[in-house]
């Protein structure tokens, strides 16, 4: 089931109501037959004012304005809006009719499918998006020979695409009419606002480029940064280094969600140890490994959370027996003797 809530102005939440202030469930009235409730929904997307669904059986629904052709329902008979779910591929005279859709992306004004066979299709704002129509981006020639596993879309008209290998493509006001390779460096994931992009690296970290005109807030699972994530005013035109959290820069990026003006990203903690990856070379006090969630299984000599208190003869430090009674344990595995001077 999807739910939605907020504004209603043109019909993007799918429900009677102009608007709602509590989750409310899509209106799953059937159309020629079908109904939203009836096939699963695995994802769902949203632009300025049209919102989309793909279902387990690879079917994009869309609802809300059409006055770009966003919904790519040109059956509709005009550009107004859908007060309920429409199944993309429902018309014969579609393109996409009985193709398999794989993911979906909302722009502002345009809609993103990728098909299960690496393919892309546009329709929505401008020209090269298709207008009413889908259309396929195979003829593009910085997309030939590429399979396309990822897109994401967002404002001023951007789309962004990832191939298997790990190119990052982008079209859009932002880059051309086309989609184009914008970058050498290699990404699994995309995430477009209306002015800047948060990317993430092969090695989940996350980078970002693009306006920066707000600030910081930390949260503590769920991170929230101020468009580029940090306090700088200035633009970044080129790709940013990597995006910090205050002391937790190598968390493993699992998620993300970027607004007009602010930016969510989701972390994996499941796997880390008190915020650090567990390959980094100062995690577990550099004395230990991290072999489970905020676990360090400490090296010989070392012991404590972050094996950073040493250890004499597999005892702790401050205990009696640490150097059998005969000294102190002043590091790691080594005792020094107690010197008694007597005065007479």
């Amino acid at each position: 089931m999807v739910y939605g809530w907020g504004s209603n102005a043109a019909s993007q939440l799918g429900i009677a109501a102009a608007s709602a202030t509590t989750p409310t469930q899509v209106t799953t009235t059937a159309v020629a037959g079908l109904s939203l409730a009836d096939q699963g929904v695995v994802q769902v997307a949203c632009g300025v004012a049209h919102s989309i669904a793909l279902t387990r059986n690879g079917t994009i629904w869309v609802w809300g304005t059409n006055a770009a052709g966003q919904l790519g329902t040109f059956n509709l008979g005009d550009t107004g809006s859908a007060t309920r779910p429409y199944a993309v591929q429902l018309y014969i005279d579609s393109i996409l009719y009985k193709r398999r859709i794989s993911a979906v992306a909302g722009g502002d004004t345009h809609t993103v499918a990728l098909v299960d066979d690496g393919y892309v299709y546009t329709w929505g704002k401008s020209t090269w998006y298709g207008g009413n129509t889908p259309v396929k981006l195979a003829s593009s020639p910085a997309l030939v020979n590429r399979t396309i596993v990822y897109i994401n879309a967002g404002g001023s008209d951007t789309t962004l695409m990832v191939d298997n290998t790990g190119v990052l493509l982008g079209m859009g006001l932002g880059y051309t009419t086309a989609p184009q390779v914008i970058s050498a460096q290699l990404y699994e994931a995309a995430y477009v606002g209306q002015t800047h992009t948060l990317l993430v690296d092969l090695s989940h970290k996350t980078v970002a480029f693009g306006t920066n005109t707000f600030g910081m807030l930390l949260l503590i699972v769920l991170i929230v940064l101020g468009q580029l994530g940090d306090t700088t005013v200035a633009a970044k035109n080129g790709i940013a280094s990597a995006v910090t959290y205050g002391g937790y820069n190598n968390r493993v990026t699992v998620g993300a969600a970027v607004g007009a003006s602010y930016s969510y990203v989701l972390y994996d903690s499941t796997n880390s140890c008190f915020g650090y990856l567990p390959d980094e070379y100062f995690v577990c006090g550099t004395h230990g490994r991290c072999i489970a969630r905020d676990y360090c299984l400490c090296d010989a000599g070392y012991s404590g959370p972050v094996c950073d208190e040493w250890t004499c003869n597999g005892s702790d430090r401050n205990t009696s027996f640490a150097c059998s009674g005969n000294g102190n344990c002043v590091a790691s595995n080594y005792c020094g003797m107690f010197l008694l001077f007597f005065t007479f």
